[in-house]
């Protein structure tokens, strides 16, 4: 779910570096390092493969819960995404939206939704709060 305004091409590249998690059967084999062989180091501690794919993609450009955002907001976003089986919802805020403790005690979050829903992560966008303290 992208909550906010995102320029196209921030979503582009979000979404490219999403696909290359897993890449497709087939595919040559990317120059390492790539995202991809790490993704393999990462699950060789989890025990089993493990593949990542894009699901639908919600925008809510029209800021519906407002510009500053409490922990509950969030789990209330990815609610709105649905979920399947073995699926996580994401939700990415913008630049200009402003959750409860970003940039002071961390830079996005996980969780599991009310009732057992699907779990979610959520990662903020630092560029006007805070520039560079994010980017690790």
């Amino acid at each position: 779910l992208w909550y906010g305004r995102f320029s196209l091409s921030h979503r582009a590249i979000i979404s490219d570096f999403l696909r290359s998690l897993t890449p497709p059967r087939g595919s040559p084999t990317p120059l390492r390092p790539s995202v991809a062989s790490w993704w393999s180091t990462i699950e060789a501690y989890g025990g089993g493969a493990t593949a990542v794919s894009l699901g639908r993609q919600l925008l809510d450009d029209g800021h519906s819960l407002g510009k500053s955002l409490k922990s509950a907001d969030l789990v209330s976003l990815a609610g709105k995404a649905g979920a399947g089986a073995g699926a996580i919802n994401v939700v990415l805020t913008a630049e200009d939206v402003a959750v409860e403790g970003f940039c002071m005690s961390r830079c996005g979050t996980h969780g599991e939704g009310a009732r057992g829903a699907s779990p979610y992560i959520w990662v903020g966008d630092p560029a006007t709060q805070c520039p560079g303290q994010c980017a690790w």
